[in-house]
């Protein structure tokens, strides 16, 4: 049956900073005192799901997912959703996996995750697969849930090596671009404080002029290495990023536009406004409301911490 959104809770997984990953079934999510009965939810992690027998559907911001035996799926964080067994003794027939990836894969990118790898932040959609179509994959995603299981000698190492690997082959299965040239890396790595500057220091006035000198460039040098290596402008990369922290702001938070629009690094409401507009053709307030088709009143807020 179908929740009808009004019991809507935020199940928060406070994970380990070393090792921010957790593996749960439902009965083992159900001993534990933050589980309440299925209905929609939302966590502050990338949750995979895997399905070993019998029917499930997965409902997703009001749409429903069929899935059987031998599917997977990746849902973003913050994502409104809930899975529900179509026979009443399949309850127990899934296994999930909660992941902050930039953290847990951290020593593999210290300056943060490549861009292409951060497709599953604010998407509108599940991500689901099937054992026939994607058998790599899901041997891949058994071996973390074995490892997980297990906990032999060293096993973090193990795990992080293997979800690097189901990221990078979720990646390419996605169409993103992963295959850059050697002349790519080596101009990336010319511009690569200016990108770390703006992922870390959005929030805070950025010039362009700025990032060309810690990158020791010429503006206008700069200017067309960075264009010719990202396929935009300095200034439409910077406020590309501006307005993806303000989405997920929206999306996540009941913060105002104004607050969020100075979290976010735009010097005043209606250059706010005017940036938002042309990159999604939607004012901010009419974007919220409608990637919010339920909305988040009364949000019972539990807290999991694995032992």
């Amino acid at each position: 049956m179908k929740d009808s959104g009004l019991n809507l809770e935020y199940r928060e997984y406070c994970l380990s900073d070393d090792f921010p990953i957790l593996m749960l079934t439902p009965q083992s999510a159900r001993s534990t005192a933050s589980y309440t009965s299925p209905h929609y939810h939302f966590h502050n992690c990338l949750e995979i799901g895997i399905c070993y027998e019998g029917a499930h559907t997965l409902s997703f911001e009001n749409m429903d997912y069929e899935l059987s035996a031998g599917d997977f799926f990746i849902i973003s964080p913050y994502s409104m959703h809930f899975l529900y067994p179509k026979q009443a003794d399949a309850g127990n027939s899934c296994k999930y996996i909660y992941i902050k990836p930039e953290e847990l894969l951290g020593d593999f990118y210290p300056l943060g995750l490549p861009d292409e790898i951060k497709w599953y932040k604010n998407s509108g959609v599940p991500f689901i697969f099937s054992s026939g179509n994607e058998p790599d994959m899901y041997n891949v995603l058994n071996l973390i849930i074995r490892e997980l299981s297990l906990q032999l000698n060293r096993y973090e190492y193990t795990v992080k090596g293997l979800v690097l690997s189901l990221m990078t082959k979720l990646t390419r299965k996605l169409s993103m671009n992963c295959d850059l040239s050697v002349s790519r890396y080596q101009g990336m790595s010319q511009v690569l404080p200016a990108l770390k500057c703006v992922n870390e220091s959005y929030d805070k006035p950025i010039t362009v002029s700025h990032l060309a000198s810690i990158c020791n460039m010429s503006s206008s040098g700069f200017r067309t290495l960075f264009t010719e290596l990202m396929s935009e402008t300095p200034r439409h990369y910077l406020n590309r990023i501006r307005l993806q922290k303000a989405c997920e702001l929206l999306y996540s938070t009941e913060k105002t536009i104004l607050d969020i629009s100075i979290e976010s690094g735009f010097q005043s409401l209606s250059n706010f406004y005017r940036a938002f507009n042309d990159y999604y053709g939607i004012a901010p307030k009419e974007w919220r409301d409608a990637k919010r088709t339920i909305q988040k009143k009364n949000v019972r807020h539990s807290q999991f911490l694995p032992d």
